[in-house]
């Protein structure tokens, strides 16, 4: 056998035998979570359309060995205008605060979200400017009779996934809720 292909024949061997060998059975490792009991979590949005925008304030809990988050209750939280000062007091109602019923952002304005809890902690959003829609492209519905599986019942569920599409600017950073 010439020199080259013995060669290449040993290379090639090599590299077989290398993929095998990292290609080989592995065990699976459940993820371990480490779980604090007293995080606060703030969801919050400021819309445009009337009646969207609100606040929902949660902190973690260990409650008979599961982890919960419960909605905080009595904190003062209220949307500032960052361009005009404008102060927007949200309301506690259910499990969220809300703007008056009539609140409405403009695009272009620059929001921030703020929280006082009933122990005193203060937090301060970023501001965020409200961009301009983006155009609707097309939406499609489709069914699909696995769409979810339950592990309760160890089935598919049927169901519709509903898919949109536009054309977002490449240069903006934009978060559709």
């Amino acid at each position: 056998m010439p020199y080259f292909q013995k060669s290449f024949f040993v290379k090639t061997s090599f590299f077989c035998l290398l993929l095998f060998l990292c290609n080989g059975c592995i065990d699976p490792v459940s993820p371990e979570f480490e779980f604090k009991e007293g995080l606060i979590f703030v969801e919050g949005f400021v819309s445009t359309s009337q009646g969207a925008s609100f606040v929902a304030i949660t902190e973690s809990a260990l409650e008979f060995g599961v982890y919960v988050t419960n909605f905080m209750e009595g904190a003062s939280v209220a949307f500032i205008n960052s361009t005009s000062g404008e102060v927007v007091p949200l309301m506690e109602q259910g499990e969220s605060y809300v703007p008056p019923a009539n609140f409405i952002a403009s695009i272009g304005d620059t929001w921030e979200v703020e929280i006082i809890l009933p122990n005193g902690t203060q937090y301060r959003s970023e501001p965020e400017t409200i961009d301009a829609p983006v155009a609707i492209k097309g939406i499609e519905a489709r069914y699909n009779p696995e769409l979810l599986f339950r592990e309760a019942s160890g089935k598919y569920t049927p169901g519709h996934q509903v898919l949109v599409s536009f054309d977002d600017p490449s240069n903006r950073e934009n978060y559709y809720y």
